[in-house]
């Protein structure tokens, strides 16, 4: 059975946002790494979120990036002109990507209509952000 190029892109997403989300090291800046780096945090579109166990709501402004096949540079370049792309919440949504790429936004957290978490793919190669969640 063939897999189509949405759902490997859609894989890419939810499993880079799971990343983005659980954390790790921090890379270096310039690195290109052949593994998964967590390339940092910066300051976007405010995300929020009920958790639908315990009711409690999480919101912030920061947004984590990790990267694969790319330096940390250029994914967290690309991520803070991303996150800003207008999200009518519809999870997968195919967005404007950086020629060469094919990116998708995440959902699952609210920018309020301003931006969410995604990824975006190129061959082998990927970045995604999504929300820094308090540790």
């Amino acid at each position: 059975m063939r897999t189509s190029s949405f759902t490997k892109v859609a894989a890419l997403a939810a499993s880079a946002i799971a990343l983005c989300l659980a954390g790790s090291a921090l890379a270096a800046p310039g690195a290109v790494s052949t593994t998964q780096a967590v390339c940092g945090t910066f300051n976007g579109p405010g995300w929020s979120r009920v958790d639908p166990m315990t009711g409690t709501g999480l919101k912030g402004t920061a947004w984590k990036v990790i990267a694969q096949g790319v330096p940390c540079s250029y994914a967290k370049i690309q991520a803070k002109a991303l996150v800003k792309t207008p999200f009518k919440g519809e999870a997968l949504t195919k967005l404007k990507s950086p020629k060469g790429w094919t990116c998708v936004a995440g959902g699952g957290y609210s920018g309020g209509g301003k931006g969410t978490s995604g990824s975006c793919n190129q061959g082998r190669k990927y970045f995604g952000w999504g929300p820094a969640l308090p540790s």
